[in-house]
């Protein structure tokens, strides 16, 4: 098992996202009331926190399928986030800002399920 503070920083970072976008759904805040306003600040945080979070691991990477096919899918879907993203914040679209904030917390998810795979250490 390999989760480290990396990790921890991470789930920070995606802890942060959910309440930025739970405070844009309830219009709770009137600096993050646009939608453009929110996905920039969910963008800096989502790139930030996977930043953070990303280990450097290239040289330990277990060969077994799941979790090859857990780094895969989440690089598709992080993908998916950034598009989401700049859509949300150039298109002002709340449905994107929607797929956004799903794609970033499966990401984080796919990510932080593929470090448990990782061998001890470091």
């Amino acid at each position: 098992m390999a989760i480290t503070w990396r990790d921890a920083v991470s789930a920070v970072a995606l802890g942060l996202i959910i309440i930025v976008y739970m405070s844009y759904l309830s219009d709770g805040s009137w600096l993050l009331s646009s939608t453009w306003a929110t996905a920039a600040v969910i963008l800096l945080l989502g790139i930030g926190g996977r930043a953070i979070g990303v280990h450097g691991d290239a040289h330990r990477r277990p060969k077994e399928w799941f979790p090859t096919l857990l780094r895969r899918t989440a690089s598709a879907l992080g993908v998916v986030a950034l598009a989401a993203g700049l859509i949300a914040l150039l298109g002002d679209s709340a449905f994107a800002l929607r797929i956004l904030v799903l794609t970033s917390i499966v990401v984080w998810g796919a990510i932080s399920l593929g470090h448990v795979y990782l061998p001890a250490g470091d």
